[in-house]
């Protein structure tokens, strides 16, 4: 038996107002997008200012259960997200964004490694060990040689702490069990492009100036 009201079922309302929520973010995404190809700031900090509320309130909707205390830690993951975004907008400005931005988002790499951590492990891995680990050493050593090494700011250990956790991320990830192969790969996918973003900002940021482009690749 489904409730109706005005001729409406429970579940059709809820699925619209889902594809409200994704709309939002979408839009959003693709207008920040076109921001940071015009630099139109204004543009920028509107969508930047969208994005994770969207998600967090898409998150609530599909949380089945009650609320539990990793439904809250991923709150607290996607607030500081969100605050990391707006603060890396004038990072440009002054390199003391960039230190807030990035202090606000080693939270979240905090809170997802503990994630990652407390699921499930148990079962087989797709990726076999200890191949999903070498990439990402390789990365680690390349970006602390590369990029954090010859850095003469003040914010060199905060990349190191960063870099550390963020590497993290992709092996916690890498290390996922009882998910199926498109979930997983789209994990691996995400948290792959996130190194990848990162890495683009510090170098926009200390050693080669991108442009416009670097925001728009980011």
């Amino acid at each position: 038996y489904q409730r109706r009201v005005h001729g409406i079922s429970m579940n059709e309302s809820k699925k619209f107002k889902d594809y409200v929520w994704r709309g939002f973010f979408f839009v959003s995404s693709i207008l920040s997008l076109v921001g940071y190809g015009l630099e139109c700031l204004p543009m920028l900090l509107i969508c930047k200012s969208l994005f994770m509320p969207c998600l967090a309130v898409y998150l609530y909707r599909e949380w089945s259960g009650k609320f539990t205390k990793e439904y809250y830690f991923l709150q607290i993951a996607y607030f500081c997200a969100w605050i990391g975004d707006i603060f890396m907008v004038f990072v440009k400005d002054d390199h003391m964004y960039f230190a807030l931005g990035a202090s606000f988002f080693l939270v979240q790499h905090v809170v997802f490694n503990w994630l990652n951590f407390k699921m499930k492990r148990e079962g087989t891995s797709i990726i076999k060990p200890p191949y999903w680990g070498l990439p990402v050493v390789v990365y680690s050593v390349l970006y602390s040689i590369l990029l954090v090494a010859p850095m003469l700011s003040s914010l060199k250990m905060l990349c190191y702490v960063y870099a550390l956790f963020l590497g993290g991320f992709v092996v916690t990830t890498l290390q996922r069990k009882n998910v199926n192969a498109y979930k997983y790969w789209a994990m691996v996918i995400g948290a792959t492009v996130f190194a990848l973003s990162d890495t683009l900002v510090v170098i926009d940021t200390f050693a080669i100036p991108m442009g416009s482009f670097a925001g728009t690749s980011i």
